[in-house]
């Protein structure tokens, strides 16, 4: 999800009504490299009751810390992170 997750939009969204909000998605190593930029997609405001983080990338060697380092950094409620099927075909021997 992008536009629809900025933080304006879920402020507008609480605002009527609801109760779980996502933030836009970011990219897995941009939130390792350090990117200011990447990092203000996932600002929760304290009207967002329910609040969840989605990353995007195509290996679980940087999916995995990053979801280690949002998990500890931010105050998140779910991470959702695209499943590629590629995954599984590397973890069947």
């Amino acid at each position: 999800m992008t536009t629809v997750g900025n933080l304006p939009f879920r402020r507008l969204a609480t605002q009527l009504g609801a109760d779980i909000t996502c933030s836009e998605m970011g990219l897995a190593q941009e939130f390792l490299n350090g990117n200011n930029n990447e990092w203000s997609l996932v600002r929760r405001h304290p009207s967002e009751r329910m609040y969840g983080v989605q990353i995007c990338g195509s290996k679980p060697q940087v999916l995995v810390p990053t979801a280690e380092i949002l998990a500890k950094s931010c105050e998140i409620d779910f991470l959702g992170a695209p499943f590629l099927p590629s995954f599984v075909s590397h973890t069947r021997d």
